[in-house]
This record gives structure tokens, sequence and C-alpha cells, in this order.
């Protein structure tokens, strides 16, 4: 790789290592995120080549992450409530909240919850989903709807308040944008 081009990925490393570390372990666990994080930034670096620098990286980062992901188990695992990420002490404000929303997920199918992370969290559009997953936005948009009605269900079900969820995606980190 040129001096250049492994400046440019060192650059790309650093703004998107962590968030694809975020991401695996919304999918795959807290366990494996960070080896699934690594080996996909390996995987990226060997094929910068082929990186479009006219578009965004993170959707080819995501796919090269679920390639990873897909190499490494005949599917995703479920999220153990475990394996979540405690909130930072200084960060007190809907803990019990945020834990009910990630027990909700972890009951969702993995397809599900996988849609849900990548939309909701990751912010990634309907047209870069179904690029990513292969399929077209409007059934993406489809199960996106489906998917957050079983993630409110099971999230009442947990004592969740109805009321809260209702709010979607409005919880998520501040600054986070609304889309």
């Amino acid at each position: 790789m040129a001096d250049d081009a492994a400046v440019a990925f060192g650059q790309l490393y650093a703004r998107y290592h962590r968030r694809l570390r975020g991401l695996a372990t919304h999918l795959y666990g807290a366990a494996d995120a960070e080896d699934i994080a690594q080996e996909a930034m390996a995987r990226a670096y060997a094929s910068y080549a082929t990186l479009d620098p006219d578009r965004d990286p993170w959707p080819w980062l995501v796919a090269i992450a679920r390639n990873v992901a897909r190499d490494r188990y005949a599917r995703p695992r479920p999220v153990a409530l475990a394996d979540v990420p405690v909130a930072a002490p200084d960060a007190t404000a809907g803990v019990e909240e945020r834990l009910v929303v990630s027990a909700a997920l972890g009951r969702l199918s993995a397809e599900d919850r996988g849609v849900l992370v990548l939309r909701e969290w990751h912010e990634l559009s309907f047209a870069e989903l179904g690029r990513l997953l292969g399929r077209s936005p409007n059934a993406l948009r489809q199960q996106v709807f489906r998917a957050r009605r079983r993630l409110a269900a099971a999230y009442t079900d947990l004592g969740g308040r109805a009321v809260a969820l209702a709010a979607w995606p409005r919880w998520r980190a501040p600054g986070a944008a609304q889309v």
C-alpha cells in the first residue's frame, strides 16, 4: 500500500473502528466484538484499493464486518444481557429503561435485532440497508416497522412503560440524528 493510501486508511481506522466495534457488540455480543471489528479492519486494509473514494465507507465496512461474522458463526448469536455495556457512571439517568430496552432487544430474532441496530443506532438509510442486505428498501421499511412493534411488545412485557417506547427513537443517545 502506498504511503498516501496507508495514511488515508489510518484516518479511516481512527474514524470508524470504535463505531464498527459498537455495531459488532450490538449484533454479536461484547465477547466477540473486538475480534470481529479487528478482522473486518484487516480485511478492509487488504482491499482498501477497491473502496470508491466518492462513497461513504461505512456501508462498505459494515458489509465486511457482516462477512467476518458469517465466517465466524453459522448464524448470529443473540446478545446476552450480561454482555450489554453498562452506562458510564455519570450517565445514570434512564439506566433502568436502557436495561429493559436491551433485554427487549435480546428477545427479538437476530434478523430483527440486526435491522433495528443498523437502522436506528448506526443510522443507515433504507437504501444503504438494501444494498448491504440485498433486499429492497420497501421490504426493509416493512421489516423495521414490524420489528419496532415486536420490540415495543417485548419492552411492555418486561415492565417498560408503553409511553416511553412510543417516543422511538428519542431514547437514543443525546445528539443522535433523528431519521
